[in-house]
């Protein structure tokens, strides 16, 4: 708001509500009635003196339905003609002074021009008590200028009311009213104390503006407004909306005396305006005045306007947008506010818990107090778990079970630590779960944090798994954004994006620390990590199995790898850093000597690729060192202990890029007993040192190194040929007969690299280190990737990386246990054969018990579900997926099938399946029995049970209840309720056309099994007929489609010799087959 502006209207207010502060006898002489005047004058509606307190002679019938307008005899008025002309009589001098009207009919305005009862010009105030009986007036609609005039001014249903007025007991249904001073939907300005407006609704389409004083019930007034309320029809059209100053989603100004507004709600409401009191219930809470009882929910208040210059007061409340306390403090009790505070153009939230009322009215000075007793103020909900929402991200972390979603809902600023593993964090995280940031908008959400440290993850007797996906974390003075300490099993960043660009000292923006000797699986990908200019971007404590893809990591040191001085150290750790990833250093730390790098290793034997992936190393001051890659110093419990680092080994391959910029940017700082082997990429210097035999340099500024084609006679038994480099390695390549090559690169640490190049253009890798870990990794000819790290303990890891943009990453513990992460795209999705994906990851072995069977979660493009194939070794009709629910049950999926190389079965996105073999043995259905494989099927996926602890009767026969069960269970219904054990299979059934429900306890036919799957399928057309079987003119007339298409589909083959058999019982064996047939067909 314009400043000039708003201060001559503070002096002219101010000296106006001067006048309405002195105690009225002051002004009034004696003998007259004592009347106060309001900050703006508003003097056209005051009732003539001949009409005050006399009664009114109601002339003719017209206007009524009938009544003496006594309490016991009201007017009535049942249609709108009759309202309009009592509003005409009210505005051609008639008040009905404690006279009662009442309404006996809902009533349509129409949306048409309405002239209100009163006020407006008029000069005059309806004084008689209205009770609409409980009925509703819909679609008001005034549409009065913003200028102060009389004919602006004093606008609702009813313009002005005066002394004894009351009106009480109605709905108005959709408003939309507009005027200038005292604005109401229910009525615009009520002259004194003793008017009262009770049990009245506005509801539906909620639009009132004006100038000054508008409220959703009442503009200005002095009386009772009591078990009010105003609810908007839920969408951000609902307002009531100033101008100039004061607006309520109640009243918009309430004069001083000991008025009440009490038992009101307010919900699904924008309030909102420039200046001055914006309140949810009132826009001002006045000296001696209560509110109490009144609730609002799902309301946003909003002041327009940035905070007072001078003084930075905001006139902006939950309950009123400003208050009084000159003739004695006003009251706020029992009151409840959910919603939104927010001022200034650009809509700063000021929601905190006690902004009960805004500031102290402009033109007072504090000391002033206002009571208030028992309110509360629900901050918003910023997290969601299932269908439960939080007012605390920390509350909601703390309720979600193993596997939940913790769902951002808005942003969440956190400035108070909790005490945590003795340091001081903005969270705790100590169960498996995942952070989503996402919202509809599009933009992610931001954990904004100001406490020492950020988010501590930590798990407890079991290894914890925690997903930050697609979120801004920002750290403005702690350290750190999160930190791992210890007992995690992975930590995957997916679409985050963590500062520490403000933060204070050497930031370390993600810590992976707390003394873990078990290598953590860290996964970075569509990721940034920004440090301070001290700081760094990933610093590793413990061992850990990284891989960084299509991200970014910014720091003095992107990535730091501490050794045990402090912790486990990062012994061990495998990195890969690929997908068009960039790791940024830039040293600009001021005088000195100091060397740093991209990569710094401060322990031993951690392996770091590089593959379609840059380094940019760049020194702003001359006299600071900066390394892409620095071998440093290992520092053991005692000074004597420390010595340089040794066994490190960086690869840099294909898609590599190293760019050095500054005087003093170099590729390595200290070395000592490490390896950097470079075979591919691009650089800004020459790269010759590092190249292995088998590769070339080209180019001279930038350089290129390739592979060097091979070469050697050939024959069928091959040939070899090797030799030794200055740096001590020792090559031998050998040329096979089916003309690929093998070169083994021996180096003096006994580092073992052998690299198979196929003449079909695939190759593999294999590079063993000297503590037996092995990492394997294969590129077809189409570009797909699998790498595997395989360790002596027995664990492994393997990452697959597809060229349609899918990957996987499937960790195998030293006990055997199997998990494994996928993400598809959507390429894939889209080219999937007959519908179906074949996840891209190694074939697992089903788990004979659920504990330990293999788990595989599956992450799909946004909104959609996909059918997806699992491989699966040495699979078996009795093969099953089985959800694993986010609250940690499992239910089998019946509708998984198995295929010949695994099993298929429809997810949706992050979706978690376990690989069970689910096999049921019976005695009396031997291995050889013709329906062995079905039976399996059935009875695996809890389709059909056993009749005895370990029998079937495969011959027994199946009623119509019993099939219509197991289609509902197919479908995925719960059949455990209802008083019979078919009504839940029966009511499906019924409701989706599979069955009419009749003779349920009927053995089934098979042409009825046929109608009744045919139905569920949709009741397709056949191509052809039944006319191969014999029997074929035995099928029913109502069957011969369905018998049809089971047979054209090849669900119902025959009982053996041409024959149908279709009026003849299905046995259980034949339900069986005849399912996994028609499964069969979906997966098809």
């Amino acid at each position: 708001m314009n400043q000039t502006y708003k201060r001559i209207t503070s002096v002219f207010l101010t000296c106006a509500m001067f006048l309405t502060l002195l105690p009225a006898g002051a002004l009034a002489a004696e003998g007259e009635t004592e009347e106060t005047t309001s900050a703006l004058e508003i003097t056209e509606d005051i009732i003539p003196d001949s009409e005050a307190g006399a009664e009114q002679e109601v002339s003719g019938t017209a206007r009524f339905a009938g009544g003496d307008g006594s309490q016991e005899d009201p007017y009535r008025i049942s249609t709108l003609e009759q309202l309009k002309a009592f509003r005409d009589s009210v505005n051609g001098g008639e008040s009905y002074q404690n006279k009662y009207i009442r309404l006996t009919a809902d009533l349509d305005l129409g949306y048409e021009e309405w002239e209100p009862i009163g006020g407006a010009g008029t000069g005059n105030r309806f004084a008689g008590i209205f009770d609409g009986d409980g009925h509703t007036i819909s679609n008001l609609k005034i549409t009065r200028g913003l200028e102060n005039t009389a004919a602006n001014n004093n606008v609702g249903l009813f313009g002005a009311c005066a002394s004894p007025a009351t009106l009480q007991n109605m709905t108005l249904e959709n408003v939309d009213v507009q005027g200038s001073l005292c604005v109401g939907a229910v009525l615009g300005d009520s002259q004194t104390s003793s008017s009262t407006i009770s049990n009245v609704h506005v509801t539906g389409s909620v639009r009132v503006r004006g100038w000054w004083y508008v409220g959703g019930i009442l503009g200005k007034g002095y009386g009772t407004v009591t078990g009010c309320s105003v609810e908007g029809d839920g969408t951000d059209t609902s307002y009531v909306q100033i101008t100039g100053g004061y607006a309520g989603g109640i009243v918009g100004f309430m004069g001083e005396g000991n008025c009440v507004t009490a038992d009101c709600s307010v919900k699904h409401l924008t309030v909102e305006g420039l200046y001055n009191g914006i309140g949810g219930i009132n826009g001002i809470l006045h000296y001696g005045n209560t509110i109490r009882d009144c609730t609002a929910e799902d309301v946003v208040v909003w002041q327009t306007t940035d905070p007072d210059a001078e003084e930075d007061r905001i006139y902006c409340g939950a309950f009123a947008g400003t208050y009084l306390a000159s003739g004695g403090a006003p009251t706020l009790r029992n009151c409840t506010f959910t919603g939104g505070l927010y001022c200034g153009p650009e809509k700063t939230d000021i929601l905190e818990p006690t902004r009960y009322v805004g500031s102290l009215w402009y033109g007072a000075e504090p000391p002033a107090d206002v009571n208030i007793e028992n309110c509360t103020i629900h901050m918003r909900p910023v997290a969601q778990v299932g269908g439960q929402t939080y007012s605390t991200l920390a509350e909601a972390i703390a309720a979600a079970q193993s596997g939940d979603t913790v769902k951002l809902l808005s942003d969440v600023t956190i400035q108070e630590a909790v005490s945590f593993d003795g340091s001081s964090y903005a969270l705790a995280i100590e169960t498996s779960l995942t952070i989503d940031g996402s919202s509809e908008g599009g933009e992610n959400h931001t954990i904004a944090m100001s406490t020492p440290r950020g988010i501590a993850v930590k798990g407890g007797d079991s290894n914890v798994a925690v997903t930050f996906r697609n979120l801004n974390l920002e750290q403005t003075s702690g350290r750190s954004c999160i930190e791992t300490r210890g007992g995690v099993g992975s930590l995957i960043l997916d679409g985050a994006v963590l500062s520490a660009e403000n933060s204070q000292g050497n930031a370390q923006v993600l810590t992976i620390g707390g003394n873990q000797s078990e290598p953590a699986r860290v996964s970075i990908t569509n990721s940034a990590i920004t440090s301070n200019r001290a700081g760094y971007g990933v610093v590793v404590f413990n061992p850990i199995d990284l891989e960084i893809r299509n991200s970014v990591l910014t720091g003095w040191g992107a990535l730091y790898f501490k050794g045990p001085s402090s912790s486990a150290g990062s012994r061990g750790s495998n990195v890969t850093v690929t997908g068009n990833s960039v790791l940024n250093s830039r040293n600009e730390n001021g005088a000195g000597d100091n060397q740093f790098g991209t990569i710094v290793f401060e322990d031993d034997n951690v392996s770091v690729t590089i593959e379609n992936a840059a380094i940019h190393v760049s020194s702003a001051a001359p006299n600071e060192q900066q390394a892409a890659v620095s071998f440093g110093w290992y520092y053991g419990a005692e000074p004597e202990e420390d010595r340089p680092v040794a066994g490190n080994q960086v690869y840099f391959r294909s898609g590599a890029e190293v760019t050095l910029a500054g005087d003093r940017a170099v590729f390595t700082g200290e070395t000592g007993e490490n390896g950097i082997t470079i075979t591919g990429g691009t650089y800004s210097f020459d790269p010759s040192a590092y190249v292995p035999e088998g590769y070339v340099v080209s180019g001279s500024g930038p350089y290129t190194v390739s592979e060097k084609t091979a070469g050697g006679s050939g024959g069928n038994s091959g040939s070899t040929s090797g030799g030794s480099s200055s740096t001590g390695d020792k090559t031998e390549t050998v040329t096979h007969p089916d003309g690929s090559t093998t070169t083994t690169v021996t180096r003096p640490n006994g580092t073992v690299t052998e690299t198979t190049n196929r003449t079909d253009g695939s190759t593999q890798v294999v590079h063993t280190q000297p503590d037996g870990t092995v990492t394997t990794t294969s590129t077809d000819t189409d570009g797909n990737k699998t790498e595997t790290v395989a360790k002596p303990d027995g664990s492994s890891v393997t990452k697959v990386e597809q060229a349609d943009g899918s990957s996987s990453t499937t960790t195998v513990t030293q006990t055997g246990r199997v998990e494994s992460e996928v993400q598809l795209s959507q390429s894939a999705v889209d080219a999937s054969e007959n519908g179906t994906v074949t996840l891209p990851l190694p074939a697992v072995s089903a788990g004979e018990e659920r504990s330990e069977a293999p788990t595989v979660t599956v992450t799909l493009p946004a909104d959609t579900t996909a059918r997806v194939e699992v491989p699966v070794e040495s699979v078996t009709p009795g093969t099953v997926a089985i959800l694993v629910k986010p609250d940690g049950t499992e239910e089998v999926l019946k509708a998984s099938l198995t295929t010949e190389n695994g099993v298929a079965v429809t997810l949706s996105g992050g979706e978690t399946i376990k690989i069970v073999d689910n096999s049921k043995s019976f005695d009396d259905v031997e291995e050889a029995h013709w329906g062995a494989d079905a039976i399996d099927y059935a009875s695996s996926r809890e389709l059909l049970a056993g009749t005895g602890a370990n029998t079937f009767s495969p011959e027994g026969e199946m009623t119509r209840a019993m099939v219509v069960t197991v289609l509902a269970r197919y479908e995925g219904v719960d059949t455990s309720t209802g008083e019979n054990w078919y009504d839940a299979g029966l009511q499906w059934a019924v409701e989706n056309g599979v069955s009419d429900g009749t003779s349920l306890h009927d053995a089934v036919s098979r042409e009825q099994l046929a109608a009744m799957l045919w139905r569920y399928a949709g009741s397709p057309t056949p191509a052809g007929g039944t006319e191969a079987f014999v029997d074929s003119g035995c099928v029913s007339p109502w069957a011969t489609q369905a018998m049809a298409w089971a047979v054209e589909n090849g669900i119902i083959r025959g009982v053996g010799n041409d024959t149908l058999d279709p009026q003849g019982s299905a046995s259980r064996a034949q339900v069986a087959r005849i399912l996994m047939n028609f499964a069969q067909l979906g997966l098809n």
